[in-house]
């Protein structure tokens, strides 16, 4: 299971702290959009949608790969774990 967080909205941003590992996180409005949508338990294809509606790309961004560096980023840092709800 990821860590317990402490959470935080700034704005359009989100605070996390790793009481454990005394660590902060701020995630930005994509980032905390994906997090939102994974403990959401939504696929990376309904994921990778939801951010092409909700934020502008210049033509030939890999979204999708942005989305997995994303969630890859967030497992790395204890937010998340591989196997939960949303990794797919």
């Amino acid at each position: 299971m990821a860590r317990k967080m402490l959470e935080k909205e700034l704005n359009e941003e989100l605070m996390l702290y790793d009481m454990e590992r005394d660590k902060l996180h701020i995630l930005n409005d994509m980032a905390r959009l994906i997090l939102r949508l994974h403990r959401q338990g939504k696929t990376i294809e309904e994921i990778e949608d939801t951010i092409k509606q909700n934020f502008r790309f210049q033509d030939g961004t890999d979204i999708r790969g942005d989305v997995l560096h994303c969630l890859q980023a967030l497992e790395e840092k204890g937010i998340i774990q591989a196997g939960e709800q949303g990794d797919q």
